[in-house]
């Protein structure tokens, strides 16, 4: 079972599969989107030779027939489908649930077609569904050092200790190569921290020092590469402190390896990687 919610640019959300006042019967370019390839023609010989190759736009339709007052479900729809305005459509099936956003380029239709049906068209530049949970991996955690029963000891009992990972590994379960989220928070000074995707053997330098307090945000997604720090409530883009070596870091489909170090005060890093998988079809 397919379930299709819409979500206008202000959150007001409608399920289009759910609803009393609406009937979806059609909705397309949900598999896998058309490729664009390049290629060069041989001058003497057969074929051609292949130079690149990307994902096209993705074109989504609807066929959407109102139910019961027409009038009245065909208005409530011009809340959520207006021409150039910004929508967000959610799917969910038995095994995947996701998102992907686009502008309304028009909604067709015909007022004296009996039934009436409106056919809303969705450009969506960005082609990849988007999964709605965020994986999440801590380079540290704390560990539990406190129990009962408990018996005071003459030194003192901690409660807790930060331990730090030298690695981590994350999966992507993704259907393409995807980019990462990387939050750096110092608990003290950390000068120049760089990052290892010990997988696809690149590195991330930061030439910048952060004081206690500081947050630092590392975004590598396709169309959304930024370096940013926020510190004391003030957000600075930074990304003119990035080490003229460093790798835009891309996720490979399967399993990914990650480490750290700092130049100074590794130990009072804390650094989560975040990844949200993409899918080429529902």
């Amino acid at each position: 079972m397919l379930e299709v919610i819409v979500e206008n640019q202000y959150g007001e959300k409608l399920n289009m599969t759910s609803n009393n006042n609406f009937e979806l019967v059609q909705i397309t370019r949900l598999t896998p989107n058309n490729a664009i390839i390049n290629s060069s023609n041989l001058g003497l010989q057969d074929g051609a030779i292949f130079n690149s190759s990307k994902l096209d736009v993705r074109n989504i339709t609807m066929m959407i027939v109102p139910q019961n007052n027409l009038e009245k479900s065909r208005i409530e729809l011009y809340k959520f489908f207006r021409s150039k305005q910004y929508i967000k459509i959610h799917l969910k099936t038995n095994y995947r649930s996701v998102w992907i956003d686009g502008r309304i380029e028009n909604v067709e239709g015909d007022l004296f077609e009996n039934p009436q049906r409106l056919q809303p068209s969705i450009i969506c530049h960005d082609p990849y569904f988007k999964a709605e949970e965020i994986q999440s991996i801590d380079f540290a955690k704390v560990k539990s050092e406190f129990s009962f029963e408990w018996t005071p000891i003459a030194e003192g009992q901690s409660l807790s200790s930060f331990e730090q990972y030298s690695k981590v590994n994350i999966i992507n379960p993704s259907e393409d190569e995807t980019g990462i989220i990387l939050e750096f928070v110092a608990m003290g000074t950390v000068l120049e921290p760089t990052v290892f995707n010990e997988t696809m053997r690149q590195r991330f330098t930061i030439e910048y020092e952060m004081l206690a307090g500081d947050k630092m945000i590392l975004n590598t997604c396709r169309g959304k590469k930024s370096l940013i720090v926020i510190r004391d409530g003030v957000e600075t883009n930074i990304i003119n402190r990035i080490n003229k070596d460093s790798n835009w870091f891309t996720l490979k489909t399967g399993d990914n390896v990650f480490s750290h170090t700092c130049v100074f005060g590794a130990e009072n890093l804390f650094l989560t990687l975040k990844m949200q998988p993409v899918y080429q079809g529902v």
